[in-house]
């Protein structure tokens, strides 16, 4: 007995001493992102996967009521909130229905804007010069800035900011702390090469085997997206908001991030490409196991044994014309299966008991119940994933951006299919459900891909805190490629080339040069040979 409670003395002892260890090693991290749902929750999520291995982790968010309204429990309780005083009145305006009717979603009302998305740009452009005010008011705001100084945090992590939100990166640049970028798409400062002739770009339908003419509209819309995501800090806003600072280019800023975290790439579902030591491919950072369900969906879906379609358009949707909305409803109301459907309109739809709408789902938890066969989405990043982690096929009606890469990149593996929202019909529809759940094939793939993809040591969210963990405690320095600080015309070897070309053009010129010299001096001297023989 006394050697039993020695024992056990023994292991508690090291048991306390170790967790004091952990204790003595975490540290406190600091996440910043775009005020958008879907930006929000991702950033959580990563957060959450540093506070599991014994880290302080906190999220940067404007204060109440500015913030965007969220459901509960959407913020883990690990996580904890570091407000500022948000004097941007507009900011919030690009969730209103009628701001994304005239902008990012103007093509419902006139298509020509898919191709020259004049209103599109535009919203953009708006939404960029918004952010700007947005992350302003963080860095003037005194009583943040004492939170701060109080916090002394360890680290950054910078999430999708590099496209609309440049000037995120002035936050930790303010602070002097080194920072993370966290991206759905691989800034070209990380180095990584984004290869037009087999890569394809996010806005495109292509797959990596493309035709000449389909690597020329690649290539060209490779270079629209690096315009738009080219931006400049002006010396106005350094002086207005940064006085003090040493003015640093915006590319610099992205460059100088300890790692990157691409969180669109996976080898399971992507298209092979080249990578470098800094970066990190984690698609699928919010995928998990699923959580029991409420009752009352529960119910519905355990009721519907024929099986249940679960219907979203994403967090940042909230205009989709009332058309679109009654052929959707049409096509729901005639088929045999359940359907619960994201909706957020105002207006009241006449609904069929086997039809279910609320205004946010458990998206992750109804995709992992045993009777869900089939999810309708635009094919958000998030949602690809976790329908790509449950083994669920996908029928897509992509949107905007990325989600056009993300609906035809399943469509190639053979576990989505995709539809136009312009110009679908209701029989359309269900035809479609009806061959994706009633076809194996889709099914079959989707399992499978599925099995791949969770066939790995760690999940995505472990593998970016390791790596986060390991760039903390050694620096990045030395994973950085040389290649981040070069122009595109060193990167390519351009100047190489054409000095190479020019020397061998010079060289060709003086041979041919000394030779017309000596053909003119031989045949200058046979001439006089010949004219001495004549006058002989």
């Amino acid at each position: 007995m006394e050697k039993a409670l020695r024992l056990r003395m023994v292991l508690f002892v090291l048991i306390f001493l170790t967790s004091i260890h952990n204790i003595a090693e975490g540290a406190t991290f600091v996440g910043i992102c775009m005020p958008v749902k879907s930006q929000i929750i991702e950033l959580d999520t990563l957060l959450v996967g540093l506070a599991d291995k014994g880290h302080e982790v906190y999220l940067v968010m404007g204060e109440h009521p500015s913030v965007p309204p969220l459901p509960k429990n959407v913020i883990d309780s690990k996580v904890k909130l570091l407000t500022f005083k948000v004097r941007s009145p507009d900011f919030m305006d690009f969730e209103k229905p009628e701001v994304q009717k005239n902008g990012v979603f103007a093509f419902f009302d006139n298509p020509r804007e898919r191709y020259i998305p004049i209103k599109g740009v535009a919203f953009v452009n708006n939404w960029t010069k918004i952010l700007h005010g947005y992350f302003g008011d963080l860095l003037t705001d005194e009583d943040f800035d004492r939170k701060m100084t109080k916090l002394k945090p360890d680290m950054i992590i910078v999430n999708n900011a590099f496209a609309f939100a440049p000037t995120a990166y002035l936050f930790p640049y303010k602070y002097k702390i080194p920072y993370v970028t966290s991206a759905v798409l691989g800034p070209p400062e990380s180095g990584v090469p984004q290869q037009a002739s087999f890569l394809p770009s996010p806005i495109t339908k292509y797959s990596d085997q493309m035709t000449f003419l389909q690597r020329t509209v690649n290539f060209m819309t490779h270079r629209f997206i690096s315009i738009m995501t080219t931006h400049k800090i002006s010396p106005d806003y350094y002086a207005k908001y940064l006085p003090n600072v040493i003015q640093k280019p915006f590319h610099q800023l992205v460059a100088d991030s300890e790692l990157f975290i691409i969180t669109s790439k996976h080898p399971s579902i992507d298209y092979p490409q080249l990578a470098l030591p800094n970066t990190i491919f984690a698609g699928g950072m919010m995928t998990r196991p699923g959580k029991p369900l409420p009752n009352e969906l529960q119910n519905f879906m355990d009721g519907h044994k024929n099986g249940v379609v679960v219907v979203t358009f994403g967090s940042l949707a909230m205009y989709i014309p009332d058309q679109v909305i009654q052929k959707l409803l049409s096509a729901f109301s005639k088929i045999k299966y359940g359907v619960i459907w994201r909706y957020t309109g105002s207006k009241k739809l006449n609904l069929p008991s086997h039809v279910k709408v609320l205004p946010w789902l458990p998206q992750n938890d109804l995709l992992a119940h045993p009777n869900t066969k089939l999810f309708v989405s635009h094919c958000g990043n998030g949602g690809s994933y976790e329908a790509l982690y449950h083994g669920i096929p996908v029928l897509g009606f992509p949107l905007m951006g990325d989600q056009f890469y993300n609906g035809y990149r399943g469509q190639h593996r053979g576990v989505a299919m995709v539809m136009d929202i312009l110009y679908f019909t209701p029989e359309d529809l269900i035809e479609n459900i009806n061959t994706m759940i009633e076809n194996s094939s889709y099914y079959t793939k989707a399992k499978k891909l599925s099995a791949i993809y969770r066939d790995q040591p760690w999940t995505p969210q472990q593998q970016a805190a390791y790596w986060i963990e390991h760039v903390l405690k050694h620096g990045g320095s030395y994973l950085r490629s040389p290649s981040a600080h070069m122009s595109w015309y060193q990167y390519y070897s351009v100047d190489v080339v054409v000095f190479l070309l020019s020397s061998f053009i010079c060289i060709m010129v003086v041979c041919i040069s000394c030779c017309k010299c000596l053909c003119r001096r031989c045949c200058k001297g046979k001439g006089s040979k010949q004219n001495k023989l004549k006058t002989r």
